[in-house]
């Protein structure tokens, strides 16, 4: 297969863009400009119909927001026929933009290839899918998008509070700077910090105004933060929430009822306060009676949980050495060096609303290794073990006999070997009244 097409396969199963019968790939399926005075693009599509018969398509537009594009499309072709179920088109989009337009901010337009239900006898809803044409447009006076950023973070790390500034103005913003302030839960005041002074921000530029926040000596917890930006004239105020963290995780609850001589699903829940992932926990699970006799434990199995994340770890209790009755169970969550600790009462009954199962995932089942199935399998390995031994032994004793040569000559050549030559071994063995045959014959078995 040529390479193009093996190119323009993968480009149709990595951009498709399905929806019911009809499909559309290409580079760009959301199309993003800043207005600028004739601005041309053109971008080419693949349309394929998975309808179940042929079809025709209508291209259409659809304004979504802002000022309608509609004017500034032409389509080749502008309408697509005769497209056979599984079968493709080619359907391309240019776009030239006029010299102004008098809507500011954003405006998009889907451009959809529509199946045409007259011609193709479509009786159902009429599938179609487009392409997402966005244009933003600058604002005549001055104008910006701003937001504050403030990150989580942990306990005595630094991390900058920013507020992101986009001028999304035709006049040149003279200056910018921020004020940030941070509070704790009770509302007290715990740090004050300026931005840099931002001089001359261009039409469509970004600035990152930031000041650095260190939570050295802060406990775990929520905290605010409040920011001022002062741009030219004018002031704007933000305030958002975030937590400082601490490596712990907690357990929020666990289930405390179980079926009798039964394999139990345990559920713990747990939370993560660390804004780190944590890769490795699990936990260590014990049950007393009443008087605090340790009865049995067993573990649960491993998960990881990601900055913050709540999830239940899985453990199973089997049930079956255990009484109808009120025991306590003890969940010890182990978790990079450290431990969380719960325990509560459970109950052990009969038809009681617990989830089951048949046998503890990943677990060893004797039964199952010495069913009928395996035990064949097993005596297969066996004999083909022995008859490698065999065949190892019968193949030692064919070259002691062949070769005739006592083994302790061949281990004394071997040695030998270690520091010499095999042509200046050859020499004198030689001298010494071998056979040049039989020294050959050592020295290629040896090889």
């Amino acid at each position: 297969m040529k390479l193009k097409y093996v190119f323009l396969f993968l480009l149709l199963i990595l951009f498709f863009q399905v929806v019911n019968g009809i499909a559309i790939s290409g580079d760009r399926l959301i199309v993003e400009e800043k207005f600028q005075p004739g601005l041309k693009t053109s971008d080419s599509y693949v349309v394929k119909n998975a309808e179940g018969f042929t079809v025709d398509y209508n291209i259409i537009t659809e304004v979504k927001e802002g000022h309608d594009l509609t004017p500034y499309f032409t389509f080749i072709p502008n309408r697509i026929e005769g497209v056979e179920n599984g079968g493709f088109a080619s359907l391309t989009i240019e776009m030239e933009l006029p010299e102004k337009i008098s809507t500011p901010g954003i405006s998009e337009t889907w451009v959809m290839a529509r199946i045409d239900k007259e011609s193709s006898g479509v009786l159902t809803a009429l599938p179609s899918i487009g392409i997402r044409y966005i244009i933003y447009v600058l604002y005549p006076d001055e104008y910006i998008d701003s937001h504050l950023i403030s990150p989580n973070l942990n306990i005595n790390e630094k991390k900058d509070l920013a507020i992101y500034v986009q001028n999304l103005g035709e006049p040149t913003i003279g200056t910018m700077e921020a004020k940030f302030e941070v509070y704790d839960i009770d509302d007290k005041l715990i740090f004050e910090g300026e931005s840099q002074k931002e001089i001359a921000t261009n039409s469509w530029e970004i600035k990152h105004l930031s000041t650095e926040f260190d939570s050295f000596g802060l406990g775990p917890g929520n905290y605010k933060t409040k920011a001022k930006l002062y741009w030219d004239e004018n002031i704007e105020e933000y305030e958002a929430n975030f937590r400082i963290g601490s490596k712990q995780v907690d357990i929020l609850n666990f289930t405390d009822k179980f079926e009798y001589e039964s394999i139990n699903r345990l559920n713990i829940g747990i939370e993560s306060k660390w804004n780190t992932k944590i890769d490795e926990i699990d936990a260590k699970i014990t049950v007393y009676d009443l008087e605090d006799n340790k009865l049995s434990s067993f573990k649960s199995l491993t998960t990881e949980l990601n900055p913050w994340q709540i999830k239940d770890l899985e453990a199973y209790f089997d049930t079956s050495d255990l009484n109808i009755g009120t025991y306590q169970m003890q969940v010890d969550l182990k978790y990079d060096g450290q431990t969380t600790s719960s325990k509560k009462e459970i109950e052990i009954g009969k038809n009681i609303n617990a989830e089951i199962v048949e046998e503890i995932p990943g677990t060893f089942n004797l039964m199952d290794a010495l069913s009928v199935k395996n035990l064949l399998i097993l005596t297969i390995c066996i004999f083909l073990l022995l008859n490698l031994y065999l065949l190892s032994t019968i193949a030692l004793k064919k070259r002691k006999k062949d070769h005739d040569i006592d083994e302790d000559v061949l281990k004394k050549v071997k040695e030998l070997q270690k520091n010499y030559k095999d042509d200046y071994i050859k020499e004198m063995m030689i001298k010494k009244g071998w056979e040049k045959e039989k020294v050959d014959k050592i020295l290629k078995l040896l090889k």
